[in-house]
């Protein structure tokens, strides 16, 4: 099965599961433009999540497959990272995230990119817009060795 087919196939998985699930809530700009790649050589990329989050897919807390850049989460007036509430609400997230950590996957890695969907789009979690990756990865092939240390978030 080439990467392709295996995106393909995440993606099938994940809107069953959606479905299945009672808090699903849209996770992309339905008129925005999604598109697949690969992860690069962004050294960037950090995923936040919440010690409470054991909801569908990302049940080990230690990594998961969604995550933005670094510098998307840094306020620009302050040089410092966003609030959990501000985080939560430009990716509407359902839980508010209470801990960060640096992802590097491997550069060939497949990634969905695009606009995290928002109160326009039906999702009530937050108002949305900020860019979102997806790794395209099954979670059991998800490798430890991509995700650093968790870090508490201020708030």
């Amino acid at each position: 099965m080439n990467k392709k087919q295996l995106a393909l196939r995440l993606e099938k998985k994940q809107n069953k599961l959606n479905i299945q699930t009672k808090n699903y809530q849209n996770e992309w700009v339905e008129d925005a433009s999604v598109t697949s790649t690969t992860a690069g050589e962004h050294n960037d990329y950090v995923r936040v999540f919440s010690q409470d989050n054991k909801v569908g897919l990302d049940e080990n807390l230690e990594k998961g497959r969604w995550m933005m850049l670094k510098s998307d989460i840094v306020d620009p007036q302050t040089g410092k990272t966003m609030s959990a509430t501000k985080i939560q609400n430009k990716y509407s997230i359902r839980d508010t995230p209470t801990h960060i950590q640096k992802v590097v996957p491997e550069k060939d890695t497949l990634v969905k990119v695009g606009k995290a969907a928002g109160k326009k789009e039906g999702n009530t979690f937050g108002d949305g817009g900020g860019m979102q990756f997806q790794l395209q990865v099954e979670d059991k092939d998800l490798d430890v060795k991509w995700f650093g240390k968790a870090k508490k978030l201020n708030d």
